[in-house]
């Protein structure tokens, strides 16, 4: 496990978050697009974003056998509030970011969003947060669950169902889903490791067939946008919980 980068914690409203579901360029070839998140755009999310509000990043780069209705990358994009993501876009640096991602990702097919209070439905292609707790999701312990359809097609009313029962009993801080008519991802986040052995995530495999289940590690990035840095290792399957200085990459 990476060392932690030190750090004030930085606790953010459930809504300050963009959830990310990015699908590859069919024109790129897999490897191409792994040397592509890993030179590149998956560090320099955190080193082009953090001087303008970006409070925590945690990207998951798909295996290589991962179902085709299932994105190849997602992520959790958080941000000190929602207005520091639009602000982001008065700046070359922030308007570049955002160029950045039609060179590996089909944009058509991608999507990306800000959650709404998840109030006990499931509509495809949206994105909710369950709890209303401000949380630093660049400290404690974040779980991913992504599950496809297995069966019938009344699984997002069985997985809503299942996401009521955590909202009402509680357990983690923090928790982002967004779904498709295939597919779903699930993060929760929880204050620490004691408390996240509470964790019911594997619940889903009720419901629909595991595509990916991970604890997202911390991985220190002390790197600056114009030091000598090969990036990060990726050939399908990591995920990231970026350790950062808030506000300290210029």
């Amino acid at each position: 496990m990476a060392r932690r980068a030190k750090s004030k914690t930085v606790k953010v409203p459930p809504d300050a978050v963009r959830v990310w579901r990015g699908f590859r360029l069919s024109s790129l070839p897999r490897e191409k697009f792994f040397e592509k998140l890993g030179s590149f755009f998956i560090p320099g999310t955190v080193q082009i974003q953090s001087p303008v509000g970006l409070t925590a990043y945690m990207p998951s780069v798909l295996p290589k056998d991962k179902p085709p209705e299932v994105p190849d990358e997602i992520a959790l994009v958080f941000y000190e509030i929602q207005q520091a993501y639009h602000n982001a876009k008065d700046t070359v640096g922030g308007r570049a970011y955002s160029d950045l991602h039609g060179v590996a990702f089909d944009l058509d097919r991608s999507l990306s969003g800000f959650p709404d209070p998840f109030k006990g439905g499931l509509a495809p292609g949206e994105e909710y947060h369950l709890f209303d707790e401000h949380v630093d999701w660049q400290r404690g312990i974040v779980k991913i669950f992504v599950g496809v359809k297995d069966g019938g097609a009344a699984f997002l009313g069985d997985v809503a169902d299942w996401l009521m029962d955590i909202q009402q009993r509680g357990g983690p801080d923090g928790a982002i889903v967004s779904a498709s008519d295939d597919y779903v991802v699930y993060w929760e986040h929880w204050p620490d490791a004691a408390k996240a052995k509470a964790s019911r995530v594997s619940e889903l495999g009720k419901w629909v067939k595991t595509a990916y289940d991970r604890t997202i590690e911390p991985y220190a990035l002390p790197h600056k946008l114009w030091d000598a840095y090969p990036g990060v290792d990726v050939s399908g399957g990591e995920s990231f919980n970026f350790q950062f200085e808030r506000g300290a990459m210029p």
